[in-house]
């Protein structure tokens, strides 16, 4: 059974002010998001937010943080989303626009899904690119035609490409990139850092000397976090900056060496050499012994790691938990 021409001429209205409505509202919410970030109201971080250690901070002080460090990449994606709106505003260039804006849109929805940038901001971005696959679905048909059943004309084919060995070849084309994939893949595996007991980051609950609370900044006095990283790389957060050095594991004996010295400042603009820095620290820490090289033995007791060591006539112990970062 057809159906009557009124009908068809409802559908065909209806389809229009749909299409119509779905341009303008993204026009509009496009303009305004780049109107916000051309006057830094987009990308913008406060000092506040700087202060924080980036594993402490939210997905979206993360995302504005990196967007919002250059200017160049914020003019680019304002220059972006402008471009599209412009281009969804004529009906000569609404498809251009559309196109343009999908992988735009498409990077919005997944940056607030992978960031968790709000239940309302997730929704609101996934309804935009509902309406801008409904205004590519409307040319589907356009976009079947260029993208697929048109080949590009080509210039003839070298003669050597018609020799049926060369033809042959093809066939193998696919299962040698399946091959070639593989071998990456274990490639990749191999050269990744082997894991260790102790590898992760870990809270330092408790640091003593000798049966007493550390007062050595060199032995864990002050210490908030260690970290055992990959490659053999160690690193511990102190309220001056940070230590960091390298750290080697015999599992067997449940052995630890580790190697730490002072290697950043705590100012980001001015890199002093070692001798300034060496006495940078000296003047912040009385009990300035750097750097250490000790040799310590570990034992994890359920979900604490305790470590112990001695350096001279010291003894000192460290009582580490996991250090869980929280995913705002």
């Amino acid at each position: 059974m057809s159906t009557s021409p009124p009908v068809i001429a409802m559908q065909a209205k209806f389809y229009f002010w749909a299409r119509l409505f779905c341009r303008l509202f993204l026009m509009v919410f496009l303009f305004a998001y780049a109107a916000a970030k051309f006057v830094g109201a987009q990308f913008v971080t406060t000092g506040t937010t700087l202060d924080i250690p980036a594993g402490e901070l939210s997905g979206i002080e993360l995302t504005w943080i990196y967007f919002g460090y250059s200017t160049l990449m914020s003019s680019f994606v304002l220059g972006g989303q402008a471009t599209a709106a412009v281009l969804l505003g004529y009906a000569r260039t609404a498809r251009l626009g559309a196109l343009i804006l999908l992988p735009i849109i498409s990077n919005i929805v997944v940056i607030n899904f992978a960031f968790n940038i709000g239940t309302d901001t997730k929704i609101f971005s996934i309804i935009l690119l509902l309406m801008d696959l409904f205004l590519l679905a409307g040319d589907w048909s356009l976009w079947k035609r260029i993208f697929w059943e048109e080949i590009p004309s080509e210039p003839a084919q070298p003669a050597i490409l018609g020799n049926p060995t060369i033809k042959k070849f093809k066939v193998f084309l696919v299962p040698l990139c399946a091959v070639m994939i593989y071998a990456l893949i274990c490639y990749a595996q191999s050269n990744n850092a082997p894991r260790t007991p102790l590898t992760g980051d870990w809270k330092l609950t408790s640091a003593t000397v000798n049966g007493k609370d550390s007062k050595d900044a060199s032995l864990g006095s002050g210490w908030w976090k260690i970290s055992f990283e990959a490659f053999g790389r160690f690193g511990a957060r102190i309220p001056e900056g940070y230590l960091s050095g390298r750290y080697s594991v015999e599992p067997s004996t449940n052995s630890l060496h580790l190697k730490y010295d002072p290697t950043r400042t705590p100012t980001r603009w001015e890199q002093p050499s070692d001798a300034q820095l060496r006495q940078l620290y000296a003047d912040q820490l009385a009990d300035y012994r750097w750097p250490v090289d000790v040799t310590c033995t570990y034992r994890l007791e359920n979900d604490r790691l305790i470590i112990t060591g001695s350096r001279g006539e010291d003894k000192f112990e460290w009582v580490l938990v996991p250090f869980v970062r929280s995913r705002q």
